[in-house]
């Protein structure tokens, strides 16, 4: 299946928010075209979007958010996911993201 970025929703938005992260088009030559970002100034976001935001201390924390949240399955990690494989090869090679679907299959294994 392909997807599209119009799948990204404002309570997929709100979700990662909730965890201190984002999905940020980036439109700066020698970055990927998606990148998983820190929401920079928490506080002043969570005045604007009505939520409580964790500040992270930066963009690493924000992917260890979303990876946390992907291994746990919650759909608005797994659809980050999905869409950065797809529209943003350089990120998703940055993070590894290759290595967490393959984490979380031996996790879910060794459930069974």
């Amino acid at each position: 299946m392909t997807r599209t970025m119009d799948e990204w929703t404002r309570d997929h938005t709100l979700a990662a928010g909730r965890q201190g992260w984002c999905i940020s088009k980036v439109d700066h030559e020698g970055h990927a075209p998606w990148e998983i970002q820190r929401l920079d100034d928490a506080e002043l976001v969570s005045e604007d979007w009505g939520i409580p935001i964790p500040q992270l201390d930066d963009d690493y924390d924000a992917a260890m958010a979303m990876r946390a949240a992907f291994d746990r399955g919650e759909p608005h990690a797994v659809l980050a996911y999905q869409l950065i494989k797809e529209f943003s090869p350089m990120e998703f090679t940055h993070w590894d993201m290759e290595s967490w679907q393959k984490n979380r299959l031996t996790q879910a294994s060794n459930v069974l």
